[in-house]
């Protein structure tokens, strides 16, 4: 499970006394955090569709990282039998933080070394950094690994994050349902600002529609030229978490409900156009509306606007006057200098 063009930190000499006590030939397994249905947290009975492999093993070419920054797509975890578990708040956060390299990596404490099966990786909980020891048995169905994983299903790093988070936590049924905020803090150390989308009215005058425009504009800029992190989350206009909010390109089309979307940059003119370029981690879906792929509007700035580093629909723009009407909050993470491990 090679690194690919990576580099990461040499073996702690905690995790040098492990390696001492393996047998030549023998990978680790920690038995702390078994591969079995306790780590799952679930009943064995219902969890006979999970199996556990060493993914680097069982898919030719799977590495850690593939091919390199960015990092690719992300799928969240599939109801595999009934026994899914809705991972997507953690997946969001993942995304978030791999926009930003550098957070990504530090993430990890240690070398990978297929031979020994091992990897560290570093958490802020509680106030501290911890460093969690995991195996590299993984979850995994038929198709690839069960949870969170890569959308190629050969880029591993998402798997062994998911996995050392769920022995943090207890197994890997905790990580049910929970807040993508607090994955954002536990992921980088940072300090999370939650805050709601304005309400945009037809019957709001321009200055007051301008007002709240310029609110979410700043904060915002202020984010991006602070070197932190925000994402935007979709949850307007849909029941269901992970469901298509709008099939049409109206207010949300084509967004996933409940899903965030990390910001990648900004754009401003001399005409007032304002645009924010948002990472879409989930793969197919995307916005419909103004600005997006193919639109008149982004054709006519192709000079301006066009991107390659995530190719095909792993980004877009959208109008600041139509985020409010996509999105229902925003949750930036101030990264502090000396807040790493």
């Amino acid at each position: 499970m090679a690194a690919g063009s990576f580099a990461l930190p040499s073996w702690s000499r905690d995790e040098l006394e492990v390696l001492s006590e393996l047998q030549e030939g023998h990978s680790f397994i920690d038995e702390t955090f078994a591969p079995n249905s306790h780590a799952l947290g679930r009943d064995s009975d219902k969890a006979l569709a999970i199996g556990w492999a060493r993914m680097h093993e069982a898919l030719p070419g799977a590495a850690l990282f593939v091919g390199g920054a960015p990092p690719g797509d992300l799928v969240a975890g599939p109801n595999v039998a009934g026994n899914g578990i809705d991972d997507a708040w953690l997946a969001g956060a993942l995304a978030t933080v791999a926009t930003r390299a550098d957070l990504l990596l530090r993430l990890f404490a240690s070398v990978d070394n297929e031979e020994s099966g091992m990897l560290s990786l570093r958490f802020f909980k509680h106030g501290a950094w911890r460093t969690v020891l995991v195996d590299t048995m993984l979850p995994c169905v038929t198709s690839g690994p069960a949870f969170c994983h890569g959308a190629s299903g050969l880029e591993l790093w998402p798997s062994v994050l998911l996995k050392a988070y769920a022995k943090m936590h207890g197994g890997y049924a905790k990580l049910h349902g929970g807040d993508a905020g607090d994955a954002l803090v536990d992921l980088t150390g940072g300090a999370l600002s939650r805050e709601v989308m304005p309400q945009l009215s037809a019957f709001d005058e321009d200055e007051e529609r301008e007002a709240k425009l310029a609110q979410v504009w700043g904060l915002v800029r202020e984010t991006e030229h602070g070197g932190g992190l925000l994402a935007l989350e979709a949850t307007r206009g849909g029941s269901n978490a992970g469901g298509s909010i709008a099939e049409d390109g109206g207010a949300g089309g084509g967004l996933m409900a409940g899903r965030l979307y990390p910001l990648l940059e900004t754009y401003e003119d001399a005409e007032g156009t304002r645009l924010l370029r948002l990472r879409n981690p989930w793969g197919g879906a995307g916005w419909h509306g103004a600005w997006s792929e193919g639109s008149e509007e982004l054709e006519q700035m192709q000079a301006q606007l066009a991107r390659d580093d995530y190719g095909g629909a792993g980004s877009f723009w959208i109008a600041l006057e139509d985020a409010p009407m996509a999105f229902g909050s925003m949750l930036a993470v101030r990264i502090f200098g000396d807040c790493h491990p």
